[in-house]
């Protein structure tokens, strides 16, 4: 997701043939969705494009090899109006690449989707649900974490250069919105920080308030070392902390150090 200004990074990263290496596979590219393999990018693993028109761009990447057997992989893209700076993380954590897009409001720069990782840096095993229990949800939403992701006991999930916000993070970037704060953090909405209603784990109900509601962590426990969460409810008008136990499973999205 992004605006005009936007510059897509698309890969062949994850691509591999059992039979040949990747120097000998042939890679195309049609960016613009018009059914013509744009000869410039041939044999690009790596492209970077602005998309000027707003609105669902359909991406398209074949790979074929010495025995011109071939494999095609369909994206899509989502293009809103906006002028913001927009950037990109490229996280490498162990074998594994993460990929994020950020977006600077005001002073601040915000991963502009949910983390979706499993691994701490430098540890594994570190439990990541999606909402109910379907890999889609993650790829969709995000993971859904316990509040060690946030930022407990030196213990950081953001890529690296990047930690959970605290609550006067939270507040700022409201304070940077316009008038219509709470549609302005919506899916498309003019700050273009992209809030999905991506749901929760409750302890004891299960998974709830998908297309209703999320929460993302903070990185603060209160006095009494009950920790802290930013609510986000559209329908009833909310953007706002709240306290919760550590029990409930909730979405993280990362600032800048």
């Amino acid at each position: 997701v992004g605006n005009p200004l936007t510059e897509f990074y698309f890969h062949s990263r994850k691509s591999y043939d059992r039979d040949e290496s990747m120097v000998n596979l042939r890679i195309r590219w049609d960016l613009n969705d018009d059914g013509q393999w744009d000869a410039d990018l041939n044999d690009q693993m790596n492209v970077y494009h602005k998309f000027s028109e707003t609105g669902l761009h359909i991406v398209q990447m074949s790979i074929i090899d010495s025995g011109d057997k071939e494999t095609k992989v369909i994206d899509s893209i989502m293009v809103f109006k906006g002028q913001h700076e927009t950037g990109l993380i490229v996280e490498k954590r162990g074998l594994f690449e993460e990929f994020y897009g950020t977006v600077k409001i005001g002073d601040q720069w915000w991963m502009q989707e949910n983390l979706n990782s499993e691994f701490l840096e430098g540890t594994f095993g570190v439990s990541k649900d999606c909402y109910q229990n379907l890999p889609e949800n993650c790829e969709q939403y995000g993971g859904l974490y316990y509040f060690n992701a946030g930022a407990e006991e030196n213990i950081n999930f953001c890529p690296r250069g990047w930690r959970a916000p605290l609550v006067k993070d939270w507040e700022t970037l409201m304070e940077n919105l316009d008038a219509n704060k709470i549609s302005s953090l919506a899916y498309g909405g003019s700050s273009e920080f992209h809030v999905l209603l991506s749901g929760y784990i409750d302890p004891r109900k299960g998974y709830m308030g998908e297309g209703e509601s999320t929460h993302f962590w903070t990185g603060e426990v209160s006095r009494n070392n009950v920790p802290i969460a930013w609510y986000y409810n559209p329908k009833q008008g909310i953007s706002q902390k709240v306290y919760v136990s550590r029990s409930y499973r909730f979405s993280v999205r990362c600032i800048k150090e």
